[in-house]
């Protein structure tokens, strides 16, 4: 009873549209994750702060003096600043790999039905923009003069209060289902 109670609702996440609306929001996420997974991709690989060109004045692969020289190619900041470029590094690649997963499920061709699969894909794109911008304030803390890290704290805030406010966009749409009336619902399908 509550199962089927359960799926009922779950179907009622997201309100009937037609087929046009439908491919409309397929093409509109298909354009927001492919921006998404390009910039991630052109941070991933040209990081904040640049990378090594070369060393001693001309290119190539010459040995490090010291294991812990940063090869040509390499990130900067990776060598002068370990933890936070590796958090940068797993917020971007994270960001990324949700685009990608966006992407392949609507290129497959799998259907976007109203209910779990809209709501799961906007959730995706979501949690992929969130973690776009996480990544963008972390590059620009990266870059930032230790003179004005005073901003950390602020960045601090802003991140806690941009994660508070996912999770209670989130929570509220899928709660939606719980508070929406099925009958009121359904007469509204029928007309």
């Amino acid at each position: 009873m509550a199962l089927n109670t359960f799926r009922r609702r779950l179907k009622l996440l997201i309100p009937a549209v037609n087929n046009d609306e439908l491919k409309e929001m397929r093409g509109n996420l298909a354009m927001v994750a492919t921006m998404v997974a390009n910039a991630s991709f052109q941070i991933g690989l040209n990081p904040p702060g640049g990378v090594v060109q070369d060393l001693e004045g001309f290119v190539g692969f010459p040995t490090p003096r010291d294991p812990n020289q940063a090869r040509p190619g390499q990130s900067v900041f990776a060598m002068l600043d370990t933890s936070n470029y590796q958090r940068y590094l797993w917020i971007n690649n994270l960001s990324f790999y949700t685009s990608v997963i966006t992407c392949v499920w609507l290129v497959s061709g799998l259907p976007i039905n109203p209910g779990f699969p809209s709501f799961l894909l906007s959730t995706l794109m979501i949690v992929c923009l969130g973690l776009l911008a996480i990544s963008y304030s972390l590059g620009a803390f990266i870059v930032t003069p230790h003179d004005y890290h005073t901003s950390l704290y602020i960045f601090y805030v802003v991140l806690s209060f941009f994660a508070v406010m996912v999770i209670l966009v989130l929570v509220a749409r899928f709660l939606a289902i719980f508070i929406r009336d099925p009958d009121v619902d359904n007469h509204a399908h029928e007309n």
